[in-house]
């Protein structure tokens, strides 16, 4: 990097230096230096990737001195040896602007950890944290503990993701987070969480009253933590997100977690995406919906729930004023699940706002009901059909729907087979549409004749935005 190149890829009141995978060598290291004395505008500084290992620490030291006005720090998967990572901390020592710092998977151990708490000690701005992908054992999390989160009264997120916590590194972290009362997200995600991990996850949701966001992605509980995990929720009264996805839980060990879920009054977003729920996790959903006053949004993408399971969760959701969202993308819901979710949205009352029943296969048939109850419905603003299998037939049922929905404004059919029969219907609909405001029509089977049908129905209702990349067009709103 040359001496002046920070001047010209960011101007005199850059807030942002991305150096990104960037070669530095210490001598343009040491230029830089000298520039950022001209740019005292920059609050975030990316340095992912990036070996630092070459960089003499004195040269980083007074590089993070430098940066005395900065506020988010990243250096995700960088490369850094002890000497570089202390003088990267020597410089960020005492730093009381800093409010995010990332160390993602940048080879952190023990030894690092005490200096990195040290330092950590000094600031009392830090916010979020992010030690994600680290091999972190017992005594480096006691450390952090003791010597950092204990302390603080600024940290609001924590992420340790997939640092292969042990039992008794997680009794500590959950202990001494009790004490931390600024904390309101965890992320333990990609951390195996077996009965001896759960106990303490039990114990942080019954005692800590300050946490609202919890991720346990990827950490594949069974049964016996499943319990253990629902009993905290029953009893938490804060937590309000919630995120499961990609354990691959069974129904049964998921319904130990979901009794839990529906006793909580403040859970609003829950995440079970990716997890091999099938039909009979239908009705435990249900269940929860039933039993929850809360929750607002539930994504349910990538399982393979089939119309037997949609229709638990929709008998569900009809005692469940206060679901707004719900995502069933890549399911086996089918024509006759589509069945089932066309009579709910004909239902009154109907409160759901978005709905997502992307790649599920289910047909012309199950669309089109989906499209006629549309017409009765008062709630929905956003629907996303896409990679369903939809033609023309289907595409006359839209005509009709958005001339008579006034509610609904965002409706995504890309990866469908509508030809330009379909298009040029779709278009007579978007000349007097009432409440639609974007179409997405991407990847279907219509041709330029289609596409201009599109064009000409947008002039001549220019509240209607249609999206296609068929030939590179992009069709917008001349309002």
């Amino acid at each position: 990097m040359a001496h002046d190149d920070l001047a010209i890829m960011y101007g005199k009141r850059a807030q942002k230096l991305d150096l990104y995978r960037c070669r530095l060598k210490p001598d343009a290291f040491a230029a830089l230096i000298e520039e950022l004395n001209k740019h005292k505008d920059l609050v975030d500084i990316v340095l992912d990737l990036c070996d630092l290992r070459k960089i003499p620490p004195e040269t980083l030291t007074q590089f993070f001195k430098e940066l005395k006005f900065v506020k988010v720090v990243s250096m995700r998967c960088a490369k850094l040896d002890k000497t570089s990572l202390e003088g990267v901390l020597a410089g960020l020592k005492g730093n009381q602007r800093l409010i995010s710092l990332d160390l993602y998977s940048t080879s952190l151990n023990t030894d690092n950890v005490c200096s990195l708490s040290a330092c950590l000690a000094t600031s009392f701005s830090l916010q979020t944290l992010d030690l994600s992908g680290n091999s972190l054992e017992t005594d480096a999390v006691k450390h952090l503990c003791t010597k950092f989160i204990k302390k603080s009264q600024t940290l609001v997120q924590l992420l340790i993701e997939g640092i292969s916590i042990e039992p008794e590194g997680l009794k500590e972290l959950c202990g001494c987070l009790g004490d931390c009362e600024s904390l309101k997200k965890l992320s333990l995600a990609n951390n195996l969480l077996q009965p001896d991990h759960a106990v303490e996850v039990e114990t942080l949701l019954k005692t800590k009253t300050s946490l609202e966001l919890l991720n346990l992605s990827g950490t594949f509980p069974g049964e016996e933590a499943c319990a253990m995990i629902g009993r905290g929720l029953g009893a938490n009264k804060k937590l309000q997100t919630l995120l499961l996805d990609g354990n691959k839980m069974e129904s049964g060990e998921f319904g130990q977690m979901a009794e839990g879920m529906g006793k909580h009054k403040n859970l609003k977003t829950v995440s079970l995406g990716d997890n091999g729920l099938d039909e009979t996790a239908g009705p435990i959903i249900g269940a929860c919906m039933a039993a929850s006053r809360s929750i607002e949004e539930l994504n349910l993408k990538c399982n393979f729930i089939d119309a037997q399971g949609v229709e638990g969760i929709m008998n569900g959701l009809k005692a469940n004023v206060g679901v707004k969202m719900l995502n069933l993308r890549k399911n086996r819901i089918a024509k006759e699940g589509a069945m089932f979710v066309a009579a709910y949205l004909r239902g009154s009352p109907s409160f759901l706002e978005e709905l997502d029943i992307s790649s599920n296969s289910i047909e012309e048939a199950g669309g089109v009901e989906v499209m006629v109850a549309l017409r009765e419905n008062k709630s929905l603003r956003k629907l996303m059909m896409g990679d369903n299998g939809l033609a023309d037939e289907f595409a006359a049922a839209v005509s009709l729907t958005i001339k008579a929905n006034t509610t609904l404004e965002y409706l995504s059919l890309e990866n469908n087979v509508i030809t330009n029969k379909g298009a040029q219907i779709i278009a007579e609909g978007i000349g007097l549409a009432k409440g639609v405001h974007t179409i997405n029509l991407e990847n279907n089977a219509y041709t330029q004749m289609g596409a201009q049908a599109l064009v000409h129905a947008v002039l001549a209702n220019v509240r209607v935005k249609v999206v296609t990349s068929e030939f590179k067009w992009f069709v917008t709103s001349l309002g």
